[in-house]
Parts: C-alpha cells; structure tokens; sequence
C-alpha cells in the first residue's frame, strides 16, 4: 500500500472505538444454537438428506439441543404449510402423544452450548483485523499505551456493558481464532450464511 492509501485509512483510536461499538450491533441478531440446527434440520428435510437428519433425531435423546431444534424444525414446517418430512413427523407425533420427554440439559452445558460463542468470537477477530487495515496494531506489549485493536474492541464491549470487555479477553479470543485457523480446525459457520438460512427457513 502506498502512502497516500496507508494515510487515507488510518484512523484514531477513538474512531477505532466506534467503529467497533456500531460494528458490535450484529451481536444482538446472532441466532442460538437451537435456531441454528433448526434451520439445518428443515435443510435436511428440504433435501430428504435422512443421514443428517436420524442423526439429529437420534441425538435428540440425550440432548436438549437437538430436541429443541427439532421441535423449532417442525413448528417452522407447519407454519410454511409445508409438507414435513416422514422421519421428523413420526418424531413430532411420538412428542405430542408424549413418547418422548424433553431431556434434562447437563450441568457443563447449563451456560451455553459447545460452539455458541463461534460467531462472536468469529466477528471480535475479524473487527480486530479490519482496524488493523486502518493502522492499528492488533495487540501491545503489557506497558504499551491501550491502543491497540483489542483494545478498541474492548472499550467498545465496556460501552455495550457485555462481556468479555477487558483488553486480555479479546486478545485471548484473537489469539485463538488465529491458532485455529492456520490449523484449520475453525469450524463456526459465518453468521451471514447462518442468519441467511435461517431467514431462508422462516418464509411463509
């Protein structure tokens, strides 16, 4: 980049700040874990793809996620007046005659469940970069003046009064993101296509 272009986007830390608040909004649309695998589940109706969807079914014995999700599945279905697959609606007339009970959620998940910070962390990553591109430095050393692009995501946090918001919780999650993406072990599903396909799912 030259330095007419590298001049163009630097910006302050305080307009980094807010920035990151206005960017921070799409935290308050991210769907739940439930939304997310009812709108696959009504996918794999949709595709009669009956691999995925005995497997959601049969998880949904143990698991309250997936009995959630099923439930959401064949509400959204019946709300759409359309036709519900075979293996969901033998599922949902075994619930209504009260064949099948609700499992109890475990302890370890009663916080939330396995992968329901993805998105989050997902966009606090990719607001650090985008800062980044604008002239910030993604993280300092510990005697460094707070301004960095964790920093900024965290001051943003502090103004949305949500957590995480201190300096060492974003750049935690950076760090992470980072490691698992040169890994490529990160698996979150990008909150576009998610919220797409859940919208996708909802019209009647």
């Amino acid at each position: 980049m030259d330095r007419k272009a590298r001049d163009r986007t630097m910006i302050s830390f305080a307009e980094a700040v807010d920035f990151a608040f206005e960017s921070l909004k799409k935290l308050d649309c991210l769907p739940d874990e439930a939304d997310k695998l009812a709108a696959f589940v009504v996918r794999f109706c949709e595709i009669d793809d009956r691999k995925s969807l005995s497997a959601v079914i049969e998880a949904s014995l143990t698991q309250t996620l997936s009995f959630d999700a099923l439930s959401r599945a064949a509400a959204i279905l019946l709300a759409k007046g359309s036709p519900i697959h075979h293996d969901l609606a033998e599922w949902t007339a075994r619930r209504l005659t009260e064949q099948l009970e609700r499992p109890p959620i475990s302890r370890r998940f009663r916080t939330g469940w396995p992968g329901a910070l993805a998105e989050r962390d997902l966009i606090f990553h990719s607001l650090v970069v985008a800062l980044q591109e604008r002239g910030l430095t993604p993280m300092r050393n510990d005697s460094s003046p707070s301004m960095s692009g964790c920093d900024a995501v965290a001051a943003a946090m502090v103004r949305r009064r949500s957590q995480p918001s201190s300096y060492k919780g974003i750049k935690e999650i950076y760090l992470e993101v980072n490691a698992k993406a040169r890994c490529q072990q990160y698996h979150g599903v990008g909150v576009a296509v998610t919220n797409a396909l859940i919208k996708d799912t909802r019209k009647v």
